[in-house]
């Protein structure tokens, strides 16, 4: 088949492309650089036993306050790394490839970014184009390119080509199988990870945008509902070489430049573009049409952004400062709370746990009825000898049961152990309420 006249002005460019082919690796991992584009071109308490394992003082008021440098040491950490996050994440370098006809746009905020910075890489005077604006520009400019390729897919192999296109635009895939019997797959992935999850298993229809088995002649269209870059690939996965004619015609919708006040051709391969404080700005980055006997119509870039290191000491300062007086006025909240407790424990002094009649024993708590009324019984309980530990301390299994806790009135413990579960833990071990405070109880 003869190839179309490349010399008309009115027809597309075409080429016809016997190399650049690249193998399949199913089901393999095939090192996609996913920063930039594909690589082929680049303690708790234990009282058993009559022991306590670990020992904890919540209730220690020496510790209850923090201490403000430790604080604004913890604070300054955190927006460090904030800082970080921003300066290498999200307004980190990064490599931009695109397409003919492409309209990247680069919108800084201008409180954390000082300078946008555009290099561009690989064909140099390739005729990229930045244009800064005050606003952010309308996309309403339409514009129509296309791509004829001949291809000769060897077995086991594909080819892609990569165009960046905005939301509202539309692409049009014309196709012509020429070997006769055979089929490709016929691909547009969103980004390189779509189209390294289809590169990994091409016979699978849910990994991409658009996945379409073509033979013989048509067409497949698809509309862009997202400002993102964009991979056509074809692929060849049966044994025999595959002869197509690929036909991609876009109708694009680019940014409106007319209102730019910067616009820079790349003179020294790099562009800077100065971003004012508080004020609303952006950066378009462009690519021109499609070139006559080029196989593949690539442009690359890359961008980075100059941090204002002013903004982030300022606000770095400004959460330490906010962050500290809230931690001063909880600090002053929790001191008046013990006071209040000790309160409360001074009433305890003088009033029972439970109101109850004078003439009715039935209205005493109950965890009072294991509370020795008199040594006589304790001493009885030793003398036998016999087994039974109902009198004798639950810790340590030694001393007789000499304590309460207030406020749920159990009586389990001799008055040391009862001490250093208050200290330690601060709940009580039979229904794991607050200890407010230990009472001592004296036999007559």
């Amino acid at each position: 088949m003869s190839l179309p006249d490349s010399s008309s002005s009115s027809s597309p460019p075409v080429t016809r492309e016997e190399t650049g082919y690249i193998r399949f690796e199913h089901g393999q991992d095939n090192g996609f650089d996913h920063r930039d584009r594909p690589p082929w071109n680049r303690s708790e308490y234990d009282y058993r036993h009559g022991s306590i394992v670990a020992s904890e003082n919540p209730r220690n008021t020496s510790t209850s306050s923090e201490d403000p440098w430790s604080c604004v040491v913890v604070v300054a950490t955190f927006c460090v790394f904030v800082s970080m996050t921003l300066i290498l994440g999200l307004y980190g370098t990064t490599n931009v490839w695109l397409g003919p006809n492409s309209s990247f746009l680069i919108k800084p905020t201008s409180v954390f970014v000082q300078t946008v910075i555009v290099e561009e890489l690989g064909n140099k005077g390739s005729g990229l184009m930045l244009y800064g604006l005050n606003q952010p520009p309308q996309l309403h400019v339409l514009a129509n390119w296309s791509e004829v390729h001949y291809l000769a897919v060897p077995n086991d192999s594909y080819k892609y080509w990569i165009q960046y296109l905005n939301k509202g635009s539309r692409v049009k895939v014309s196709y012509n199988v020429e070997s006769l019997g055979s089929s490709l797959y016929l691909v547009i992935a969103q980004g390189v990870d779509g189209l390294s999850e289809w590169v990994q298993d091409p016979t699978r229809p849910d990994t991409t945008l658009s996945w379409h088995l073509i033979s013989d002649s048509g067409f497949i269209e698809q509309d862009i509902t997202k400002s993102s870059s964009y991979y056509i690939a074809v692929g060849n996965v049966y044994l025999n070489e595959v002869k197509a004619t690929i036909d991609i015609q876009v109708e694009g919708v680019l940014y409106d430049t007319t209102n730019a006040y910067y616009k820079c051709t790349f003179p020294n391969d790099k562009c800077t573009l100065s971003v004012p404080l508080f004020g609303t700005n952006a950066a378009v980055l462009t690519s021109p049409g499609p070139k006559l006997n080029t196989s593949k119509n690539e442009f690359c870039a890359k961008l980075s952004y100059e941090p204002r290191w002013i903004a982030y000491i300022v606000c770095m300062g400004v959460v330490t400062a906010l962050l500290l007086i809230l931690s001063s006025v909880f600090n002053k909240r929790q001191q008046a709370v013990p006071e209040n407790e000790e309160t409360a424990d001074e009433n305890d002094d003088v009033a029972p746990l439970i109101p109850g009649k004078d003439d009715d024993n039935s209205s005493w708590c109950s965890s009072y009825s294991s509370i020795l009324t008199s040594t006589e019984e304790l001493e009885g309980a030793h003398g036998d000898g016999q087994s039974s530990t109902r009198y004798l301390c639950a810790i340590c299994f030694d001393a007789p049961r000499d304590c309460f806790f207030l406020s749920c009135g159990h009586c389990v413990a001799c008055f040391q152990c009862g001490t250093r579960i208050a200290e330690t833990s601060g709940f009580c071990p039979v229904c794991r309420r607050k200890i407010r405070k230990v009472k001592k109880i004296f036999n007559v």
